[in-house]
């Protein structure tokens, strides 16, 4: 690049808050942050993704799920290695 630019970084998307990994809740809450000022997308159980804040709440089945959280800063870089975490909801034992 000869005009000196350098290529923007992509922003680095962390996962802060979460549910247990084994749970009987059918709703979910995260918290997420960005290393830099960014809009995130939210994917669940690999659906399209969507604009998402944080603190951002899901609503889910019983079985395994996923979400991916990717922050995108002010230019349009996307982190490329989206924060993911996985976890079952359970049925109760009675």
């Amino acid at each position: 690049m000869g005009s000196g630019a350098r290529p923007a970084e992509p922003p680095d998307t962390t996962i802060t808050g979460h549910p247990k990994k084994r749970s009987h809740k059918r709703k979910a809450r995260f918290e997420f942050s960005a290393s830099e000022p960014a809009t995130f997308l939210c994917q669940l159980d690999g659906k399209q993704p969507e604009p998402c804040a944080s603190p951002d709440k899901e609503r889910v089945k019983r079985g395994k799920h996923q979400l991916a959280v990717t922050a995108v800063d002010s230019v349009g870089t996307a982190d490329p290695t989206p924060a993911t975490f996985g976890w079952r909801v359970k049925r109760k034992k009675h």
